[in-house]
């Protein structure tokens, strides 16, 4: 099996003050690793009768969003780079999926980037129909599944476990009006 879970965020600044090494830097990491990962274990997998990979992605894939740009980018290719592995390495026994986390308490969103204040100081799970961030564990369990035997006919799927974050607000009624 391959988990290709490496990724790297770039600091909060809009597109034309990204500077290209930033550019190539997110996307080096974030689809070219995922890209060459896959390209290396793939005739490993085809020899032993097939195996299971699969890309750690990000809602950030399924939306648009401002001042990240490059990390964006990343993650939406690297939703085409899943869907095209798996038409060509399904007929191997290679079973390819992502799962796509949202806000997930790790260094990435607690730590602060490049100088700029940690992800986690103006984001609130508040709203959302699971009021919390995710933890690696939420994460982990959904892995645990997709490289399991009893997944094996889950193939080019993209798993977001996020809370409801891009369902957006689960606005609560007013209890208070009578």
């Amino acid at each position: 099996m391959l988990v290709n879970n490496a990724g790297v965020q770039n600091p909060a600044v809009p597109i034309e003050a990204i500077e290209r090494r930033v550019w190539d830097r997110i996307l080096d990491v974030n689809l070219t690793g995922t890209f060459l990962a896959i390209k290396t274990v793939t005739p490993s997998l085809r020899r032993n009768g097939g195996g299971v990979i699969v890309n750690i992605a990000s809602t950030m894939a399924h939306v648009g969003t401002s001042l990240y740009a490059p990390y964006v980018a990343s993650k939406w290719a690297l939703r085409g780079l899943t869907r095209t592995a798996t038409l060509e390495l399904g007929r191997d026994g290679i079973r390819v999926n992502s799962i796509h986390p949202g806000v997930i308490s790790t260094p990435l969103i607690n730590e602060p980037i490049a100088g700029q204040p940690p992800i986690a100081d103006f984001y609130s799970p508040e709203p959302y129909a699971i009021p919390r961030m995710g933890t690696p564990a939420d994460i982990t369990t959904l892995l645990l599944y997709l490289t399991s035997a009893d997944a094996s006919f889950v193939t080019g799927s993209e798993f977001v476990a996020d809370g409801g974050l891009l369902l957006g607000p689960a606005l609560q009624p007013d209890t208070t009006a009578a």
